[in-house]
């Protein structure tokens, strides 16, 4: 019930409590706005029952929050498993007559009281809570992501609250907001775990009895400008400076304002914007990866400010010029940090991972090639690149590389104008003339002939040589037989690289539904089948395929799968689909594991060299040679034409 003077009962609050609870499921960053809604509700205890109240002004703020939330309609939470919880040995901890410590591992970081911290909402509990928000800076600037990580704290009342994503204490709510919008961004979940104080090794650290310097924790990270005048670095006063963090937190009531920015905001008033400033805003997509240190020519390693070194799927993101920056400064002077962030996760992530890493080639190559002019081509020349600039690139590679690499190393540049939203000049009618006759002015050594397929003698040699009784090999042989008789990509049955599954691109043992079915044909013959689902293929995207795959009796997907199953009984249901038993653990089936076995059989049976790609053709050749229509053959590869019959007649 709401009063015409704008009083509330509390079984209405109830209510609209009730109802965002539930929706708090899938809007995970509006549990931190349900605290005012909690505290509200029990204000109402001292007063008899059916007492209407005026609502506080925090109340009135959150739920102006969710409209604006709720009024933008699509969104969606996507589930994923993250995997097992990484321990890291990583606690936090905080005390009052000193300041903050965090222990990870055999390095430490700590954080040093300023005078006067204390206040209303800010106690021991706003420090332990703070522990965790720092540590969420530093697991940000390691470059993780997708996982859950495993923190011990010795407050359970801190857990609890970050748990649940909300506290009715102010400060600690407005710090889990700010930590929580970070992890939700990153898909990061912090398994929080509680620990005595005698026995917490962040203990010492939060009391001032510091680690050597040399084991201090290694990313640089930025302190929320809200609580620079309650701690510091160690003693040695932290940098305020503009940041992805800083610009969220401005949640807090000193600085919070429910109005968007305004446009007038000036980049001066801003703050100079610097590389720094920018890489800040452009998050690491996907698998984490350890980058290898790239050497120049010399053998010197190769640094630049503005193309650090990341790996290979990161650098369209991440290898920057001064374009970069000043256009990273022309949005900062009209949206927030965090929504120019959320615009380069969302950009980098409209390009597949394998095509981010592909395209990466052609960004190198490009940047060589302007390094290596004498004069080097300046920076300001290198994006937008002038149609010129394109075209003595291609000049540069005429007749020493293929035609389809020259177009791979565009299309990367291409991407790569695209995601710093640059102007691109490589369809200029001139570029794309040079483009033609660098095609035909490749070497013949350029070419490569047709791969051969995987054969039905590759499948037997298989089935002679595998001992299906054991984890791996039963694994390899259901994964051969689906690949060959479902015509499939390898890459959509089995991980590329070892840790690489992601259960939104490779098929898990629960969301696959594996089912075996039989059918009568017209001839009144009985046909078995495997069914099951993979969640991705590269024509359909994240609509993923329905996969219903039949073989003939001697290498049966159907009999093969059914003994998979049967050896491997105690897969995970969240592990992938062909996972197999080593030493007492799961592990995902890879490519190149596979193919590793797969090769050495077929070595010694004398059969030609393949690889993976070919399983998906050597099938389709299989069942055409078979008499099965084209158009069947078509179906069940997914072809959405009949254009791979081009591929097959030269086989024949």
């Amino acid at each position: 019930m709401v009063a015409g003077n704008g009083r509330v009962s509390e079984e209405t609050v109830m209510k609209i409590h009730g109802s965002l609870c539930h929706i708090a499921f899938v809007h995970q960053l509006g549990r931190s706005y349900l605290a005012s809604f909690s505290s509200f509700i029990a204000h109402f205890h001292k007063y008899p029952n059916g007492t209407l109240l005026h609502a506080p002004p925090s109340i009135k703020k959150d739920i102006a929050w969710w409209i604006r939330t709720l009024s933008t309609p699509g969104f969606v939470r996507t589930l994923h498993p993250l995997g097992e919880i990484l321990d890291l040995d990583i606690s936090v901890d905080a005390s009052t007559d000193w300041g903050i410590g965090i222990v990870w591992g055999s390095a430490w970081d700590a954080w040093r009281l300023r005078d006067g911290w204390k206040g209303p909402w800010r106690d021991i509990g706003w420090l332990e809570c703070l522990a965790i928000e720092l540590l969420v800076l530093h697991i940000e600037a390691h470059g993780f992501h997708d996982c859950r990580i495993r923190v011990r704290s010795d407050n359970q009342g801190i857990i609890g609250a970050s748990d649940k994503g909300r506290s009715r204490n102010v400060e600690v709510n407005y710090s889990i907001r700010r930590f929580m919008f970070i992890l939700d961004s990153l898909h990061i979940s912090l398994s929080l775990d509680y620990i005595k104080s005698a026995e917490n090794p962040s203990d010492r650290i939060s009391r001032g009895d510091l680690g050597t310097e040399a084991d201090r924790l290694s990313s640089s990270i930025t302190l929320p400008e809200e609580l620079h005048p309650y701690i510091q670095h160690n003693g040695s006063g932290t940098s305020v400076a503009t940041s992805p963090t800083s610009l969220l937190s401005s949640t807090s009531p000193r600085t919070f304002s429910d109005q968007n920015p305004s446009s007038s905001r000036s980049v001066s008033s801003l703050g100079p914007t610097s590389v720094s400033d920018v890489l800040a805003s452009r998050s690491s997509i996907g698998r984490v990866v350890v980058p290898r240190r790239r050497k120049l020519k010399s053998g010197l390693p190769s640094t630049s400010e503005l193309r650090p070194n990341v790996p290979a799927k990161d650098r369209l993101s991440h290898w920057l010029t001064s374009y970069s920056v000043r256009h990273f400064a022309e949005m900062r002077a009209i949206i927030p940090i965090a929504d120019i962030r959320a615009i380069n996760i969302t950009a980098a992530s409209s390009y597949d991972e394998n095509t981010r890493t592909t395209y990466a080639a052609g960004l190198r190559h490009f940047m060589d090639y302007c390094d290596n002019l004498v004069p080097p081509v300046p920076e300001d020349d290198r994006m937008p690149a002038s149609k010129v600039l394109l075209a003595g690139f291609i000049g540069s590679w005429s007749s020493k590389v293929s035609g389809s690499s020259l177009r791979n190393w565009f299309s990367g540049l291409r991407a790569w104008h695209v995601i710093n939203d640059a102007e691109w000049h490589g369809d200029d009618l001139f570029v794309t003339q040079l483009k033609v006759g660098a095609r035909k002015l490749a070497p013949p050594t350029s070419k490569r002939p047709p791969r051969n397929p995987v054969t039905i003698e590759h499948l037997i040699a298989l089935m002679h040589t595998l001992d299906i009784s054991s984890s791996l090999d039963a694994a390899i042989w259901a994964a051969a037989c689906c690949a060959f008789w479902g015509c499939c990509r390898l890459g959509e049955l089995v991980c590329t690289l070892a840790g690489s599954f992601d259960a939104a691109k490779q098929p898990s043992r629960v969301f696959a539904r594996v089912l075996f079915k039989s059918t009568v044909t017209t001839s009144r013959t009985t046909q078995d089948a495997v069914c099951f689902h993979i969640p991705f293929t590269k024509t359909t995207k994240e609509l993923g395929a329905e996969l219903r795959i039949t073989g003939d009796a001697v290498c049966s997907p159907v009999a093969a799968m059914k003994n998979h199953l049967f050896v491997n009984s105690g897969i995970p249901l969240q592990s992938h689909l062909f996972s197999y038993l080593v030493d007492g653990a799961w592990r995902h089936l890879t490519k190149s594991v596979m193919m590793a076995r797969c090769e050495a059989i077929w070595t010694s049976y004398g059969l030609v060299h393949v690889d993976g790609h070919r399983f998906r053709i050597g099938g389709a050749t299989e069942l055409l040679v078979g008499g099965v229509p084209p158009e069947v053959v078509a179906a069940i590869g997914r072809w959405t034409s009949l254009a791979f019959l081009l591929y097959w007649l030269r086989f024949l």
